[in-house]
Order: structure tokens, then C-alpha cells, then sequence
């Protein structure tokens, strides 16, 4: 019995060419499925005797990614220079200014979050940021700072800026930002300021209700602090309820 090769063909990336006969032009056409599989089609005309295997180039769609974040290069550029300059700070404000860097629309929040847990890089850009002519900002960019300032346990600072903010834009004092600032003093193991902040609302024009007290106890507790969460409960049940 005649025995055929087991070795596979080795195949170039367009065409190889294999003399079978003379009356027949065979044509492999790759598998839409299966990278790897061929199929193979007849053409009936006389040709020159040829399977002519040919890998359908793919069709590479534009990556559309690619240009959508062109705050990237800028966002490193302002990271490297707070790196470099953060415990300078005419230099740092000298190198910003320089920086070529054109400030606009969402350039901030992608600093703070590229400044990830180096919250006084994020703070230091926060303070620069905010005295460039025509800038205003978001309540979003408000709600960072307030968790950056609480993670660096910067509570002088953080109060300044919730009167800023009331200040400045009252309307964006919301019970969302206390339910921050609690869970924020409660991390910190920091109980009574946690509550401070609880007994601080009303005068902020945000009202205590029972989803905010049942944040509060539940801030305590994750944080380790049951024992504190029990006391607080049976000092307030009568005013709240928690389901």
C-alpha cells in the first residue's frame, strides 16, 4: 500500500501554487469560520493544471479607540509634572503653565484619576485647577475631591470645601455628599466626627432621614465600629426608623 506524508504543508501568507493536473484550476479559499481551514473550489475552465491557495486578507477596521481619548498624552504630561514638582510649587505652577497643555472640559477628572491613591497629587492639580480664569467645577469633581481629602484624612481642607461649595454652588449640596463625607470619617475610625457630620446636615439645607441614618450605622458597622453603631442606634430610634 502506497503511504502519503503526514507532514503539513508549509504555506506562504498569500499563494502557493502545486501542479495536479492539466485540466482543472483548483482554488482554496480560507474558511470564514476557521482561520485555519481552507476550502476548497473548482474552476471547469482549462488552466494551467494549479491549486492556488490564497489567504484572504482580513479586513482590518480602523480602531476606533484610538483617537477617541485625546486627553491621554496631556493627563501624562500634568502627572509626570506633579510627580516632579509636587513639594515645589512655583515650579509646579510655572511647569503647568508651560506645559502646553490646553486646559479644557474633562481634563480634570482624568488627572484625579490618574493620580488614583496619590490623593495629594490629585489635590494639588484640584487647587491649580481651580484658579484658571472660566474654570467652574463639577459636582462629580466636587464628590472626588471629597473622597481624595477623607482617604488623606485632610478634614480641615475637606470642611473649606463643603463651604466652598455651599458658597459657590449651593445647589450642589447634596445628602449624597454627607453619605460621603460619613462613610469617609467612618473609615477612619473616626466615630464622633462621622456622627458630626450626621447632626451637620440640616444646616446645610439637607435633610436627615431614615435611608441617611440607616448609611450611618451601616458605615460603622463595616468599619468595626458595632458597638458605637448600637449606642448611636438607641440614642436616635426614637427619631428614625431602620429597616
Amino acid at each position: 500500500m502506497r503511504r502519503f506524508c503526514s507532514k503539513p504543508l508549509s504555506l506562504s501568507r498569500k499563494h502557493r501554487y502545486f501542479s495536479l493536473s492539466n485540466t482543472h484550476h483548483f482554488h482554496l479559499i480560507p474558511d470564514n469560520d476557521n482561520n485555519n481551514n481552507y476550502l476548497l473550489s473548482t474552476n471547469l475552465k482549462p488552466g494551467f493544471g494549479l491549486v492556488t491557495l490564497e489567504i484572504k486578507q482580513p479586513n482590518i477596521k480602523p480602531d476606533n479607540n484610538q483617537h477617541s481619548d485625546d486627553f491621554a498624552s496631556d493627563v501624562e504630561k500634568i502627572y509626570r509634572i506633579l510627580r516632579n514638582f509636587s513639594t515645589r510649587v512655583p515650579k509646579l505652577n510655572l511647569a503647568l503653565q508651560q506645559s502646553g497643555v490646553v486646559f479644557r472640559h474633562g481634563l480634570t477628572e482624568r488627572v484625579l484619576n490618574r493620580c488614583g491613591d496619590a490623593g495629594n497629587l490629585g489635590y494639588i492639580f484640584f487647587i491649580w485647577a481651580s484658579k484658571q480664569p472660566g474654570y467652574h467645577p463639577s459636582y462629580e469633581i466636587y464628590k472626588a475631591m471629597i473622597k481624595i481629602l477623607g482617604r488623606m484624612r485632610q478634614f480641615g481642607p475637606l470642611w473649606a470645601l463643603i463651604e466652598e461649595i455651599k458658597k459657590e454652588n449651593p445647589h450642589f449640596i447634596t445628602v449624597e455628599l454627607f453619605i460621603v463625607l460619613i462613610r469617609r470619617f467612618a473609615s477612619s475610625r473616626m466615630v464622633q466626627k462621622a456622627i458630626e457630620v450626621f447632626d451637620e446636615m440640616p444646616r446645610y439645607g439637607c435633610p436627615q432621614d431614615d435611608a441617611v441614618f440607616g448609611s450611618l450605622l451601616d458605615a460603622l458597622c463595616k468599619n468595626g465600629n458595632v458597638k458605637e453603631a448600637a449606642l448611636v442606634f438607641e440614642e436616635m430610634k426614637a427619631r428614625f426608623k431602620v429597616i
